[in-house]
């Protein structure tokens, strides 16, 4: 029986992945569905009442996206199953409507189905302690529903820990071996930090912190979609979607139903000058034409619009 907490949880906006400390070094539990370092932060809930959690997950999400801008096409009544990015509600009231369920789940019920899976991983012992990770700005309302959700998991007990105090650690500052200052970012899927660090005597600690507890890796998809994507499909030639972009809702879903095309193309481009952005199976424009498209998006433009002057007014709050 371990006498120590040996596991760690990166519970992320986007991504969440879980490590053990074996022989002194952190060793990285894969998920069981595609043997990656990283589950998807989502969840989903089936006609049968199942829960799905990580990458089947997410494609339900990405599905459902299209299948909400094709159902307001056709006045369909819209439907919700599947959930992403709800770490960026934790601590509030927010509610989060499942069709299937004919429920309501806070975002601390959502995020406990991920920690729920991630505790899945190991098989050869109990885990019932951990250290979770948490933002420097999080609120004492945002702490408090992360303990819930972990207490809803199944954890016994779990400590909290800032996430720039985890990332100095991964990089190798060690309190032991050097004292001084550090200036730490901390850019996630939906939180960014900016903490100073101090090591001092063998002990580390957050001096003074700042940040956005929604400011993040999403909100660049989404400028993406806003600055790049939907004014390349305005002006597509083949293409009548006059109506759609000036509906206020119908637009909301076509900007939800194209993230993860810039998610994709934000990826790549970390290691490409442009990459081709092919878009279907999305629905049909405003004279009931399938939309099929194609962008070449540039490094360039990417830069452009990820500058702090452009894009910030489609930030979500």
């Amino acid at each position: 029986m371990r006498q120590r907490i040996d596991y760690g949880i990166d519970l992320g906006t986007t991504n969440s992945a879980l490590a053990r400390m074996e022989g002194g070094e952190p060793k990285i539990l894969k998920s069981d569905d595609t043997q990656s370092d990283t589950t998807p932060s989502c969840v989903a809930f089936t006609k049968a009442k199942n829960v799905h959690v990580g990458a089947h997950a997410q494609n339900l999400v990405q599905e459902e996206a299209s299948r909400a801008f094709r159902r307001r096409a056709q006045a369909a009544p819209q439907t919700s199953n599947a959930f992403a990015e709800f770490k960026r509600t934790m601590g509030t009231d927010r509610q989060y409507h499942s069709d299937h369920m004919a429920d309501d789940f806070a975002s601390e019920a959502l995020s406990a189905h991920v920690l729920r899976k991630l505790r899945s991983y190991v098989r050869d012992e109990p885990v019932d302690t951990a250290v979770i990770t948490v933002p420097a700005m999080f609120r004492q309302n945002q702490l408090d529903a992360t303990q819930r959700a972990a207490e809803m998991a199944g954890f016994a007990y779990v400590e909290l820990l800032q996430e720039p105090i985890a990332a100095s650690i991964a990089y190798g500052i060690q309190a032991g071996a050097i004292d001084g200052h550090w200036l730490v970012f901390d850019f996630g899927g939906g939180t960014f930090d900016a903490a100073l660090m101090r090591v001092e005597e063998g002990v580390m600690r957050v001096v003074d912190t700042e940040g956005d507890n929604h400011l993040g890796g999403k909100n660049l998809d989404q400028a993406i979609v806003e600055e790049l994507l939907l004014p390349a499909l305005a002006v597509d030639s083949q293409l009548a979607l006059t109506q759609t972009l000036a509906d206020p809702e119908r637009r909301r879903l076509l900007s939800g139903a194209l993230k993860r095309h810039a998610e994709r193309a934000k990826i790549q481009l970390s290691t490409r000058e442009s990459v081709l952005i092919e878009i279907e199976d999305l629905g049909d424009d405003d004279e009931g034409e399938e939309i099929i498209a194609e962008i070449n998006l540039l490094l360039s433009d990417w830069e452009r619009v990820a500058r702090p002057t452009a894009g910030t007014e489609w930030f979500e709050r």
